[in-house]
C-alpha cells in the first residue's frame, strides 16, 4: 500500500513493477484528481485507460505502464496484492457486495 502524489507536469516513464519475485500480484489503483479525466493520463501498453477519480481500477502492472500528470496535487492510492485465489475472492466479495 503507498500513495503516490504526481504534480502538473509530474510522470513515471514506461516501467513493469515486479514487487514479487515469486508469483504474480495485482495492483488496484484508485486516482484521486480534482480535474477531468484529460488531466491524468494512465497508458497501459499503447493504450490510454481513462480513469475517473474514486474509482478504483485492476491493473495488471507487469504489463508495461506509464503514468502522467496535467495538474498539481494528483494523489493516487496504489495496492499491490498477492494474487491468489483467496485474495481475489476477497476483493470481489467486497466490489459485489455493494
Amino acid at each position: 500500500l503507498h500513495f503516490l502524489k504526481l504534480d502538473c507536469g509530474g510522470f513515471f516513464p514506461y516501467h513493469r513493477d515486479s514487487f514479487f519475485p515469486r508469483g504474480d500480484f495485482f495492483c488496484i489503483f484508485v486516482p484521486f484528481f480534482d480535474g477531468t479525466k484529460r488531466d491524468f493520463v494512465f497508458l497501459l501498453g499503447p493504450d490510454r485507460i481513462e480513469m475517473e477519480p474514486g474509482r478504483a481500477y485492476f491493473v495488471n502492472t507487469r504489463m508495461e505502464h506509464a503514468l502522467f500528470s496535467f495538474e498539481a496535487n494528483s494523489v493516487h492510492l496504489v495496492l499491490n496484492v498477492e494474487l491468489t485465489l483467496k485474495s481475489v475472492e476477497q476483493v470481489c466479495r467486497r466490489i459485489f457486495s455493494r
